[in-house]
């Protein structure tokens, strides 16, 4: 016998109360309610009970639904649990009858009228009676684009580290599929039988010619497609014994990696910044953040220049992982980039370029200019070399990471090699008394400045959020933005948060 694990046990026994009078019986500690079932869900099954399971964590955690007869309806899994909540609903409609029926009822209004497309595409393989632990990693947006009801065509790919990598071609790796498509399935298949039974007569001819390790069924519109994958295995002992006939099939969790469906987590601004590329300067620990965070927000080119070699020190601070080591930085950004964004285009220039001629160069290939170097003299020659061309963005961090500086130079701005002559619309970040600890880094290299990650990760994001803001024109921001992360004993800069001044 179980007894709920609860954080509000006076809410439980209400809830318990309300189940009782409603005519629903308890069992296993009170976590196991039986009773009448609700009425919108008689239109899909002939059950005149349903069955609530209250989980620890109640009521943070909603309760599963279970009816039986329930085993073809969508968003319903093979145990008859129904999927009434996303997982992390904040709602807790659940804890009053009042609101599970009510909750019900809109489900079944869904369940006639039709859910989102997403839900289909992601759940279909929970109804399923066996499932792969693997996933499936494959452009499902891709094959059915320009698909027309009755087409086919080969999948191929690889079962690495948990999961299979797919293309629809015949070099992707040494398992073989075949793809199937159909413009209207009202439920998604919950067995190898109702799955060929879907296909067309071309389309069952195709499924019997060779051996297949996986069978993808897709259908819906082509831009929201709903798709079930299934890998097919030899007859289990199991099988064999009950004389039961051909692969044994488990379906595996699809996970579309399309551009579209990468970019829709990229933000709003992704449609337009894809068109937009960037030079940073410096791909140390601020160049490197700023550099995945604009990637992430969906930028297409990254033009990344940087003469340095990553120690073991530039690792804590860094995107990087130690396994980069000894590697440019360029080159290890980049790597880190394409991985968490594949859409974008980066370029590595192992160089730090001082020549104005070089930086106009590479200045003049981006529509905006990033430096992050955290050099002083460097910004005020990039300032200078760019006046009247590119806008640029400075970024640096001050007093071991108590401040942040990001300064804009674009069309109406003052020169930030000049600033220094406006104290009041640009003061200057107060000096510190105590030499920083340079430790057995920094030889003959640049001093290690001893800010902690959450500066570092500060000082991108802002930076991140002032070159948005110059590239949409929106200029929300100041030409010069200060952010205070540990407030020092001078005002402006003695309280947290962005520093108003001017």
């Amino acid at each position: 016998m179980h007894e709920v694990d609860t954080t509000d046990p006076a809410s439980l026994d209400r809830f318990r109360a309300e189940l009782i009078e409603a005519g629903f019986r308890g069992a296993d500690g009170g976590g196991l309610w039986t009773g009448p079932i609700a009425p919108p869900l008689r239109a899909f099954t002939a059950a005149d009970e349903m069955t609530l399971v209250i989980r620890d964590g109640w009521p943070y955690v909603h309760p599963d639904l279970r009816v039986e007869g329930m085993a073809s309806v969508d968003h319903v899994d093979d145990r008859g649990v129904v999927c009434l909540w996303r997982r992390g609903d904040p709602s807790q409609q659940w804890r009053t009858l009042d609101g599970l029926r009510a909750r019900i009822a809109e489900w079944c209004e869904r369940q006639a009228t039709g859910f989102a497309a997403a839900d289909a595409t992601t759940d279909a393989h929970a109804y399923f009676g066996r499932r792969s632990e693997a996933m499936a990693i494959l452009p499902l947006l891709a094959l059915t684009e320009d698909a027309r009801d009755g087409d086919h065509g080969r999948l191929s790919g690889q079962l690495r580290r948990g999961r299979y990598e797919l293309a629809a071609d015949r070099g992707a790796g040494p398992l073989r599929g075949r793809w199937f498509y159909r413009r209207d399935v009202a439920a998604a298949p919950r067995t190898l039988g109702e799955l060929k039974a879907l296909l067309t007569r071309e389309q069952r001819d195709a499924f019997a010619r060779g051996r297949l390790d996986l069978v993808l069924l897709a259908w819906g519109r082509p831009r929201e497609p709903h798709g079930v994958l299934l890998a097919l295995g030899p007859p289990s002992i199991e099988h064999r014994r009950r004389r039961a006939a051909g692969p044994v099939a488990e379906a595996v969790e699809i996970a579309p990696d399309d551009r579209p469906v990468l970019l829709a987590r990229a933000g709003d601004d992704a449609a337009w910044l894809q068109h937009h590329a960037i030079t940073i300067f410096g791909a140390g620990a601020v160049g490197s953040h700023v550099a995945l965070l604009l990637a992430g927000l969906g930028v297409g080119t990254l033009l990344l220049v940087d003469g340095d070699r990553l120690r073991p020190g530039n690792i804590i601070r860094h995107v990087v992982g130690h396994e980069h080591v000894g590697r440019l930085k360029v080159d290890a950004v980049g790597d880190i980039v394409v991985a968490h964004a594949p859409w974008i285009t980066v370029e590595a220039h192992d160089s730090s370029p001082w020549a104005p001629r070089d930086i106009r160069e590479l200045a003049g290939r981006a529509d905006l200019v990033v430096d992050a170097t955290g050099n002083a003299g460097f910004t005020e020659q990039l300032s200078v070399v760019l006046h009247d061309a590119e806008p640029m963005i400075a970024a640096a961090l001050y007093r071991r990471g108590a401040v942040a500086r990001v300064s804009r130079q674009a069309p109406g701005d003052t020169l930030i090699a000049a600033r220094g002559g406006a104290p009041n619309r640009y003061p200057a970040i107060p000096r510190d008394d105590e030499p920083e600890d340079l430790s057995l880094e920094a030889g003959c290299s640049a001093p290690v400045i001893t800010a902690p990650v959450t500066s570092v990760a500060g000082c991108a994001r802002l930076t991140a959020a002032v070159v948005v803001d110059q590239l949409a024109g929106t200029r929300a921001y100041r030409d010069e933005v200060v952010e205070v992360y540990l407030p020092l004993d001078r005002p402006p800069f003695d309280r947290l948060g962005l520093v108003h001044a001017g």
